[in-house]
């Protein structure tokens, strides 16, 4: 009988499954996730979780336990089990069915880049700061040359290694639409950052206040000035924040919105497009028109302070200049509001957006945990290997290398591979396979 080990959060399954192994012919055993033990060779480890583990979780884990991660499968129990009883045997069966053997063994190792950070274009006072206090060395250079060397970059000329680089972007400001010439003449069109100053000064007798801010504009500083608008007197000014969105997704922002309203600051969300400026007739106002979303009628004030909040754009450094690959992998920051805003598409690149702390918290744990290295997974039989460069074509990663000295054949680099498997399909002879776990249904060989 083969032996498996089932791991449960409460270290109890139920009788159908029990019964399900042993018509399979299967002994098994229940084991608790935080369990450490040396497990033979030909052991079976099933996982009972959800179907959000990835290949990453179970190299993880593997590694913990210090086991093949071929001999891993996860059963999405926690799903599946609030379907009914009958489903639920059908389904176990299936995957007791698909347990088979790892086809190979894999070593285990953690892996982790170069604790040293690539400032690029130039130097950063600010940064160079938050990295020294955590420990971490940063360089810069005026010009350089990029290129990967297992999970870290090689620069060239000057012969070091960084694990990570961030990329310090161009600000652009741009007003939130345009403004007519004769409207920025009455003088009353103030930056957002001059309006505190202009507060002190001014004395409220009946005054109106007009924001404007664009979409998107997730930036807590303006609008936590926004928001303290709340404070002025009530019976000095009107305060109307027309705003293409509103952004409350911070700490304390709901609450700082709830009260600027009960204060009497008027929000009105709708596009900016739909707003009208013009200058009033003395020239030392500005009028203010603009159709709501909910009502076809417009609405008309006399502003004797315009606040066009800008809108910004970040323009990212030529990046792609300096970075050598095997191929070209444009850079993109994902649009993704899961995600951090310094989050790239290429791993170990960050952007130096939002909160210097989280940006230099989420490299220095980038460095620190670094990826589980398999070596063993993907294979490449030389024999086979017609030098199509097919494959290096074709990797999105830029995983694939060049090896061998006598004959030379491709080689892929474990540090980088992300077992998308696009290398085995096209190559041509057929050269390339490797081993993926597929979380629910056992391993299958590309």
């Amino acid at each position: 009988m083969r032996q498996v080990y089932l791991f449960s959060p409460n270290k109890d399954v139920p009788s159908w499954m029990a019964e399900e192994l042993r018509e399979a012919s299967f002994s098994f055993e229940v084991l608790t996730p935080g369990e450490v033990r040396t497990f033979p060779p030909s052991s079976l480890l099933v996982v009972l979780g959800n179907s959000l583990w990835t290949e990453e979780n179970i190299a993880e884990f593997a590694l913990r336990l210090g086991v093949n991660p071929l001999a891993v499968h996860v059963f999405p129990y926690e799903e599946i089990s609030a379907l009914p009883e009958r489903k639920c045997h059908l389904l176990w069966r299936s995957f007791l069915r698909s347990l088979t053997p790892p086809h190979r063994a894999i070593t285990l190792q953690r892996v982790t880049p170069t604790r040293r950070v690539l400032l690029y274009p130039g130097d950063s006072d600010t940064l160079s700061q938050a990295f020294s206090k955590v420990g971490i060395p940063v360089v810069s250079f005026p010009s350089l040359l990029l290129s990967r060397k297992g999970m870290d970059f090689h620069i060239t000329p000057h012969d070091l290694l960084v694990g990570a680089c961030v990329l310090i972007p161009s600000l652009q400001e741009e007003p939130p639409l345009e403004i007519p010439e004769e409207v920025l003449e009455t003088q009353r069109v103030v930056p957002l950052a001059r309006l505190s100053q202009i507060l002190k000064v001014t004395l409220f007798r009946k005054m109106c206040l007009v924001l404007l801010v664009p979409s998107p504009h997730p930036y807590p500083e303006d609008w936590e000035e926004i928001f303290a608008l709340a404070s002025l007197p009530p019976q000095g000014v009107e305060v109307i924040v027309l705003a293409e969105d509103i952004f409350v997704a911070h700490e304390g922002f709901e609450e700082a919105f709830r009260k600027a309203r009960e204060s009497g600051v008027i929000f009105e969300k709708l596009p900016l497009s739909r707003v009208h400026l013009s200058p009033s007739s003395d020239m030392r106002r500005v009028v203010v028109e603009y159709i709501p979303e909910k009502d076809p009628f417009p609405v008309r004030f006399e502003a004797h302070f315009l606040v066009p909040v800008a809108r910004r754009r970040f323009l990212l450094p030529p990046f792609e200049e300096v970075f050598l690959s095997d191929r070209e992998v444009p850079l993109e920051i994902p649009e993704n509001p899961n995600l951090p805003p310094f989050a790239t598409n290429i791993p170990g690149v960050f952007v130096a957006k939002g909160d210097v702390e989280a940006l230099v918290t989420a490299v220095s744990s980038y460095l620190r945990e670094g990826r589980v290295l398999e070596e063993g997974r993907v294979v490449v039989d030389a024999e086979r290997c017609a030098l199509c460069l097919t494959c290096l074509r074709s990797c999105p990663v830029g995983a694939i290398e060049l090896s061998g000295n006598l004959k030379r054949c491709v080689a892929v680099n474990a540090a980088l591979c992300t077992r998308c498997g696009i290398c085995a399909g096209l190559c041509p002879a057929g050269a390339i396979t490797f081993e993926v776990v597929r979380c629910g249904f056992g391993n299958h060989r590309v």
